[in-house]
């Protein structure tokens, strides 16, 4: 466990029943955030910065989290600049 949060719940001098009470609360708040975090991937859209079809999939199976990640390397491969060779 963090132990910021740790140190915000409990002492090292605190009683066992307490401590158990308070553990409890720390899950629940960590449970908490990851429901949070969870409702919003389901339930809102980020935001799409280029309008490709691909990123509208994106947003159906990745994780805010994740999508987050991959539009910002999608972002990124538009700077690239390419050359066709011959060969």
């Amino acid at each position: 466990m963090d132990t910021s949060i740790c140190a915000y719940y409990f002492l090292c001098s605190t009683p066992m029943s307490i401590f158990v009470v308070q553990y409890d609360k720390a899950i629940d708040t960590r449970y908490d955030k990851v429901r949070e975090k969870d409702y919003k991937t389901k339930y809102s859209r980020p935001i799409l910065k280029p309008l490709y079809p691909m990123e509208d999939e994106a947003t159906k199976e990745y994780t805010r989290k994740i999508f987050q990640i991959f539009q910002e390397e999608l972002t990124q491969s538009q700077k690239n600049i390419f050359e066709k060779i011959e060969v």
